[in-house]
């Protein structure tokens, strides 16, 4: 039992760590422009049991000199919503906040890793991207 306990908490450590965000994907730089997008990713709180709500909380961070059209965010856990976003300026970021509502049934095991990435299109049609990570705990 000792050993589970231990590698649950390794795991909730690693998963928790990630919560603050990667480094952006840039677009190709043909044309003397800068196209880059940041992916922010928080959960909370980061323990739930049947019923509770959870806030997965994104924040797309537009950090390049252009426009980015048609961006969409998507992770791996059951029961949130994928997300697009039309339009982002240069340096516009814009919030997403998606609320789960926990059931024992879309946790494979008592810690998850939760991954989430954004994808989207420059001016000259080259793809950018960021991913990040968060974990989810459950206690039945």
């Amino acid at each position: 039992m000792g050993n589970l306990w231990a590698i649950s908490a390794l795991v909730l450590f690693l998963s928790l760590s990630l919560c603050a965000g990667a480094q952006p994907s840039s677009g190709a730089n043909l044309s003397g422009y800068s196209a880059s997008v940041i992916l922010k990713f928080g959960i909370n709180p980061h323990t739930v049991s049947e019923g509770d709500r959870a806030v997965f909380n994104y924040t797309i961070i537009n950090d390049g000199d252009v426009p980015l059209r048609n961006l969409t965010i998507i992770d791996t856990f059951p029961g949130t919503a994928d997300v697009n976003v039309e339009l982002l300026e240069p340096s516009e970021s814009m919030p997403v906040k998606v609320d789960y509502y926990a059931d024992k049934d879309d946790f494979e095991s008592e810690v998850m890793g939760i991954a989430a990435a954004v994808q989207g299109i420059d001016p000259n049609g080259y793809l950018v991207g960021s991913s990040a990570g968060c974990g989810l705990s459950y206690e039945g």
